[in-house]
This record gives structure tokens, sequence and C-alpha cells, in this order.
């Protein structure tokens, strides 16, 4: 048995004694007898409601069969699933998760895990967990970490064995972490990677960051402009990575060639958008249209501009990624990627949580990889090139 069990077996033992000490704790002065009369109280109320055999009897089906409609198991006739969901409703059967926790040697519960300078992106993945945890009768514990800390294996050992989740959703940068995901193999604790740069290492989702950012490029030189600027996304980013990738394959085929002075490096937030921006708009040959590798650092741009008494897009063309709300509430509203992010979320989760009952005989899940597709926005931010 694995540490994170031994763990988890302490942590339901615990809950229960805990559990116990409370319902005496909160009845002051009393004696012992009377403590345990409340507690019998406590227990014939629980036992009052609905159980799995009492779903069974009045659908007139198995226990087994009431199992596999709770855990959605497709194996099941779609007039006998309507019957049990049925009873189901009118006993209003409501699982108790402590006792699956008990029955399965499992928390279900899931973890997120993050470290992303984008609060944007986070709570929409956070939004598309909980969409697939809720669905699936799975909770979600959050956990924010530092990806580059020295200490991010051991921090992490100790969180996943205090709380004894099923599982963890990595988005980048942490999913890059190569002795993490050591860690994770050798105690056999599953997890999936969102936007990871590498895709071996089981289960991952992420969007087609590299073609949207070669579309979105394509874009801007359709409309007359050479001279783009390109603000690098977060270093530790594999979307950075991939979307400059996009960038400078969109000017190589067009044969333009590429200008490493129209490269600016930023961090994915407001601040470093505007101190980029300012970089490329204080160049003699400034450009004339500026890329932008995410939404945030694209209101930087739009704000230096404007500092600069330039008008977008009639001075400077500006594009961004993501499509986050403030995008469409901007003027000009931001030409952009719209990157599906609540969506990789409730893949990623839902890719996790099914994987607890899909693996090999050796017990070790198989590679799977999916990748969403972006949508190419044009607003009013960037038009023709203005002579």
């Amino acid at each position: 048995m694995s540490i994170v069990r031994i763990r988890f077996a302490i942590f339901v033992y615990d809950f229960e004694i805990k559990s116990r000490n409370n319902i005496s704790n909160k009845i002051p002065n009393v004696s012992k007898h009377q403590a345990k009369s409340v507690t019998s109280i406590g227990t014939r109320r629980q036992s009052g409601a609905a159980t799995i055999v009492d779903v069974a009897q009045r659908a007139g089906v198995s226990k087994k069969t009431v199992s596999r409609v709770l855990n959605s198991e497709p194996n099941v006739r779609p007039e006998t699933r309507d019957k049990v969901l049925k009873a189901i409703d009118e006993l209003k059967f409501r699982r108790s998760r402590l006792g699956l926790a008990l029955a399965h040697n499992r928390s279900y519960m899931i973890a997120l895990v993050y470290d992303n300078p984008s609060a944007d992106f986070l709570s929409y993945l956070q939004t598309g967990v909980m969409d697939a945890c809720k669905s699936r009768g799975i909770g979600l514990y959050l956990h924010q970490c530092s990806y580059d800390s020295p200490t991010l294996v051991e921090d992490m050992a100790q969180m996943i064995g205090n709380t004894a989740v099923d599982g963890l959703v990595l988005p980048s940068p942490v999913c890059d972490q190569q002795p993490l995901l050591e860690l994770l193999e050798e105690d056999r604790v599953p997890y999936v990677c969102v936007n990871p740069k590498e895709r071996d290492h089981g289960l991952s989702v992420s969007v087609n960051n590299e073609q949207s950012a070669f579309e979105l490029t394509a874009y801007l030189v359709s409309l007359g402009h050479r001279r783009i600027g390109f603000i690098k996304g977060h270093p530790e980013l594999a979307s950075s990575d991939m979307r400059e990738r996009g960038f400078r394959r969109a000017l190589a085929r067009d044969g333009i060639d590429v200008d490493e002075d129209l490269f600016a490096q930023g961090m994915n937030d407001f601040e470093s958008g505007r101190a980029a921006a300012t970089e490329l708009l204080n160049l003699d040959d400034r450009p004339t249209a500026i890329f932008a590798n995410n939404d945030e650092m694209a209101a930087g741009v739009l704000y230096e501009a404007q500092s600069h008494r330039l008008r977008v897009p009639d001075d400077v063309s500006l594009i961004g990624f993501d499509n986050t709300p403030f995008s469409q509430h901007i003027w000009p509203r931001l030409t952009t990627a719209g990157q599906p992010i609540a969506e990789m979320g409730k893949t990623a989760a839902a890719m996790l949580i099914d994987s607890f009952n899909d693996r090999d005989d050796t017990g070790e899940r198989q590679a799977n990889h999916v990748t969403l597709e972006c949508e190419i926005l044009i607003r009013e931010s960037s038009h023709s090139i203005q002579y």
C-alpha cells in the first residue's frame, strides 16, 4: 500500500473520531449517558434517509445495477437507467461521500494545482474543472504552489498526503516540472496536464496555440503589415513558445524577414505589456502592428499607445490572445483568438476522473491527448495599414 493510501486510511479514521467528538462537544454539561442518547438520535435521523437498497427495491433492480447507474457506467439499458433515476428522485437519495470513501479507499476529491500569472485564465479553468466534478459527484480542492520553488516536490507530497486527493489537474507551468511528475508516477498518483510542453506524460489537454497564432499573424500580413511587433509570453509557459512559433512561421511563409528588434519579452500581465509596448513604440522605425501573447498584455499596449498619442488601429493595429471579457468591453474591441479555457478545464477534469476506472492490467494509464480549437475573432483593434 502506498504512503498516500496509508495516509488516506488515517485521514478517514481521524475524520470519524473528530465527527463523534464534535457531537459530544456541542452538548455542554451533559452526562455520558445523555450524550450517547443524543448520538443515537442523530444516528436514527441519518438512518431514516434512503439507502441504495431502498432505491433498488423501488426500481425493481439489483443493488449492483443502481451502483452502475450512480457511477455512470455504460452497460445499463436506457429504460432501466430511467427507472433507477426516477427512484432516486422520488426517495431523495443522496450518496454519502464518507461511505464511498471507506468502501472504495478513495476520497472522491481531486485537486487543481496552479501557479499561473493570468487570473482570467485560472478563473475560467477552475469553472470548467468544477463543472466536470459536479456532474460526477467529485469534490474539488484548490492548491496554489510556486512552480520554481526548490521544495515543490516536498510540498506537493505533503499536500497529497494531507488531503488524500484521488488525482491532480496540473496547468502549465506546474505540469512541466519533471521532478514533480516523477514523484506522481512513482506513487501512482493520477494526474492530467493542461497545455504541457511535452505530451508523453499520460493524459493532457491543450489548444492549437501555434496554428491560431499563425492565423492571426497571417491576417495582419493580409492587411499589408510587414513590421509587426511581437510581445512574448511568460517564458515558462508552453503556450508562449507555441504562439511565437506560429508567429514566426507565418512571417516565413510570406517571405517576411524576422527582425529580432521587434520582439519584446512579456510576463502575461498588464504591467509587462506596458513595458514591452514602450520598448516597441520607442523604436525609430516602430511597428505598424503589435501581436501581444495574451489579452492582458494587449491591454497594456493599448494603454501605452494612448500615452504615446497613437491611435489604435489608425496608427498601430493590435491583436491579443484568449478572448478575456475585457477584450470585448474596451474600445476598440480587441482582435484575438478565443481560447476555450473553461472547456479545457472541464475536459481535463473529466479525463482524469474517468481514468480512475480506465487503467490497463499493470495499473498504468494509457496516453491520451486532446487538442481543442481556438476561434479567430476579428474586431476593431486591427485594420489595413495606413500610409
